[in-house]
């Protein structure tokens, strides 16, 4: 099992197609939308990180370069999303390789904080490298369908990974575009 970062402009069509293989298998729900973009939401990836067994992707994520609002101080985070692994390969730790390799890179380009969205149930998944949850705080999105600010249910899954030295600044969360 061989975990690779590619930026955006690595990625060729082959890989393209395989990774949107991968999401339209692990979100079925979003199945159409990911058999012609892997960008959720809008969001083109700064980076992805693939899980590859066989010269096959089995796995992947991606880091999107967001700056957000924290009180009224902008605060660059490193937002992750998409975030999956072909159910043959879950429960083998490739999501955790997946996510410790991202935040390195993450590290490495001057990143101080990560942010994910995730459902409540699986927050223990994240919890294992290191995010914490932040269901404490208001965080407002901007839907981008309606373009209208939109307040996150309190009981959606919340997290942050501190990759620099500071903790995060108190405050409400304005995610300054739609959550990815």
């Amino acid at each position: 099992m061989e975990i690779r970062i590619l930026e955006e402009s690595q990625i060729d069509p082959m890989t393209d197609a395989a990774v949107r293989g991968v999401l339209a298998e692990c979100f079925p729900h979003y199945s159409r939308l990911f058999s012609t973009s892997r960008h959720w939401r809008g969001n083109v990836p700064l980076f992805t990180a693939i899980a590859v067994d066989k010269s096959s992707v089995v796995a992947c994520s991606v880091v999107i370069d967001r700056t957000i609002r924290i009180g009224a101080r902008p605060v660059r985070v490193a937002g992750v999303g998409n975030v999956c692994a072909l159910p043959a390969y879950r429960g083998k730790g490739i999501v955790d390789r997946i996510l410790l390799a991202a935040m390195e890179v993450a590290a490495e380009q001057g990143f101080e904080w990560g942010m994910l969205f995730c459902r409540p149930e699986i927050l223990k998944v994240y919890e294992r490298t290191g995010w914490q949850p932040c269901m404490d705080r208001r965080f407002v999105r901007t839907d981008s369908v309606t373009g209208k600010s939109v307040e996150m249910p309190a009981d959606h899954g919340k997290m942050f990974l501190r990759i620099g030295y500071r903790p995060l600044p108190a405050g409400d969360i304005d995610l300054q575009g739609d959550k990815w």
